[in-house]
């Protein structure tokens, strides 16, 4: 009889599990039951995989982070972090354009391969990113635009006009059934933030009030701010964390149990809206945005960390759950950067052109300089000026079917054949609304009625 793979010794399942990658030591630990607690059991399997992959050893390889002064070293966050900038800062990627509503997409969100959109057409679509394909459409009650958007594994919550609709997901991928509509309340929803048994809803006037999902109800009605309209919200109830952001300038953190305010991380300045803002709980973190630029905060001390100025609007920030080192942000020239989060300096500038695109563009701008039609100023073109650039030598047919991807390799291919462009993809220049990042995926909304995704994992085994 065939052994099971669960009974292997666990120095055997260590040798094994040594050779794959974070994602797919993740995967295996998904199997069954059996594997993840065989995984779990072996104290030393993430320090061998990093020591394994990366080098190192006793001495050979600075200490990874600490949760706290007597925890052990955590090295699977250490794995998962350098992976993810590997993936994320060094690979090639496969970019994706993804059309199918009829107007802008104001949010989007990413859940393994699900990607979820939501758009002023009053509809949210749920995408499969393997298939490439729409998996299914679900229309908002009270045909109210969607603003905004939350997916976990088990739901799906959208602000649509003074209601927060929620639909629970099913086993079939990509469909769900209508669960509840959270109203009552007559004020337009501006932002939503949910956690595994609350839900916040930012409100046109002013107001945040509180949902608890199993029944419902409203636990409780907050204003944390002026009278002004909230723009933004982000809860944690695990940490009893609340962070809202006003059009009035300013960004509070309070505690989500009480309500009681801790820290003014942004005073009160009418023209400076806060656009968005991220809550980094456990790792003590915040990052918001005005008209001024991007700026992070450490929540212990409610000093700010680093800022950065911008000249182009930074419309959405994201920080990946899996990573302790980057932070991506979107702006309305269309351009999704990569930051340290630790100084915020930018890694790496994607404008939605594939790997080869960006080649091609290279080689288009050093033939032009060489024959003087190129200006470089006294600064010389860096990467973000070099996309802008782009555009502007380099033209991309825009016309495609409607509800389909349109893929676009670092290795060119068919789509080259079928018109789509030399070496294929499609220029993006439209400006960006949010974005979402994963382990190897990242995901911006435009105000053209697409999505664009970046697959990472493309070309890797």
């Amino acid at each position: 009889m065939k052994e099971r793979p669960s009974a292997l010794p666990l120095d055997c399942l260590d040798h094994i599990l040594k050779r794959l990658s974070a994602t797919q030591v993740a995967a295996c630990a998904a199997v069954s039951s059996d594997w993840r607690a065989s995984i779990q059991a072996s104290p030393g399997l993430w320090q061998t995989l990093y020591n394994g992959r990366y080098g190192g050893g006793p001495g050979g390889t600075q200490n990874p982070p600490r949760r706290g002064m007597a925890d052990p070293p955590d090295w699977k966050a250490c794995l998962v972090d350098k992976e993810h900038r590997k993936s994320l800062l060094l690979g090639d990627y496969q970019l994706r354009t993804l059309e199918g509503h009829s107007k802008r997409v104001n949010a989007c969100a990413i859940d393994l391969d699900i990607v979820a959109s939501a758009s002023s057409d009053t509809t949210v679509r749920l995408w499969s990113l393997s298939s490439s394909r729409c998996l299914s459409t679900l229309q908002a009650p009270n045909r109210s635009p969607v603003v905004d958007l939350q997916l976990d594994q088990h739901k799906v919550a959208a602000a649509a006009g003074a209601d927060v609709v929620l639909w629970k997901r099913l086993s079939e991928p990509g469909q769900c059934r209508l669960l509840r509509i959270l109203g009552g309340h007559g004020q337009r929803v501006r932002a939503i933030s949910f956690d595994d048994t609350d839900l916040a809803a930012a409100c046109q006037d002013g107001t945040l009030r509180l949902y608890d999902l199993f029944s419902g109800s409203i636990t409780s009605i907050l204003r944390p701010h002026s009278s002004a309209a909230l723009t933004t919200v982000a809860l944690n109830v695990e940490y009893d964390l609340l962070l809202t952001g006003s059009s009035d300038g300013s960004l509070c953190l309070s505690a989500a149990s009480s309500g009681e305010r801790s820290a003014n991380l942004l005073p009160q300045h009418p023209a400076q809206e806060v656009t968005c803002a991220h809550l980094d709980a456990p790792r003590s973190m915040v990052f918001a945005a005005t008209p001024r630029g991007l700026t992070c905060w450490d929540v212990r001390y409610a000093k700010p960390l680093w800022s950065r100025t911008d000249a182009r609007a930074v419309s959405s920030v994201h920080r990946p759950q899996y990573s302790s080192s980057l932070v991506v942000s979107a702006n309305l020239a269309g351009e999704i950067q990569i930051l340290d989060a630790g100084n915020g300096r930018t890694l790496r500038s994607l404008t939605g052109k594939s790997s080869a695109q960006l080649e091609k563009v290279g080689d288009t701008l050093s033939t032009l300089s060489s024959e003087g039609k190129v200006d470089r100023g006294e600064r010389g073109l860096r990467g973000s000026e070099t996309s802008s650039a782009s555009t502007a030598q380099l033209s991309f047919p825009r016309k495609r079917p409607r509800e389909a991807w349109v893929d676009a390799s670092h290795s060119g291919g068919d789509e080259a054949k079928k018109g789509l462009g030399d070496g294929a993809g499609v220029g993006r220049t439209a400006p960006l609304l949010c974005v979402r990042a994963g382990m190897t995926k990242i995901v911006g909304a435009h105000t053209d009625h697409t999505l664009t995704a970046y697959d990472f994992n493309h070309g890797q085994g």
